[in-house]
């Protein structure tokens, strides 16, 4: 009797570990490597990109392709940190649009977690965060992609801003 309960007691707990680790914050494909052909933490100089007037290592391409997926996007900003792309923002805009733009990203990314408006996947040296319904306009969403220059986290389940925070914080009971 004693071996059948704990070979019973062993296949209950191989079988919960997946389901626990399954759950731990963290997106389960690779992050991001680049946006639109241009690769996260490349030098920013020769990446023919236009500085925006008064905005400090905020910049733009002339020629950029305005959509993700089917939906299309009102603008596209690219960010540096110590002269390397890190991070880009895009501004969508229309329900359907931002329907399309999220289906992409999940398309890509898998399954993120929503936390209130923000809707978003972590990994140990990246975040994305799509947030909807920015300020007046319910019908506005601002997706940032954006990599750690430098090294990954010493402690990947750490979250290391106020957004992984959000997403990351446990689930109440009954969600």
């Amino acid at each position: 009797m004693r071996p059948v309960l704990c070979c019973c007691l062993l296949v209950c707990l191989l079988c919960a570990a997946p389901a626990a680790a399954a759950d731990d914050g963290f997106a389960r494909k690779p992050a991001p490597r680049e946006f639109h052909g241009l690769v996260f933490g490349a030098e920013i100089a020769p990446l023919n990109l236009t500085p925006v007037p008064g905005q400090k290592d905020t910049f733009f391409r002339k020629d950029e392709d305005l959509t993700l997926g089917q939906g299309k996007l009102v603008s596209v900003a690219y960010y540096a940190r110590k002269g390397k792309l890190a991070g880009v923002g895009l501004a969508v805009k229309g329900e359907a649009n931002i329907f399309l733009v999220q289906d992409a990203l999940i398309q890509a990314f898998g399954p993120g977690v929503q936390r209130g408006p923000h809707y978003g996947w972590v990994w140990p040296d990246f975040s994305l965060v799509l947030t909807l319904g920015l300020g007046f306009f319910s019908r506005l969403a601002l997706a940032v992609f954006e990599r750690s220059v430098g090294r990954a986290l010493k402690n990947p389940r750490r979250p290391r801003c106020r957004e992984q925070r959000k997403i990351l914080a446990p689930r109440p009971r009954g969600f």
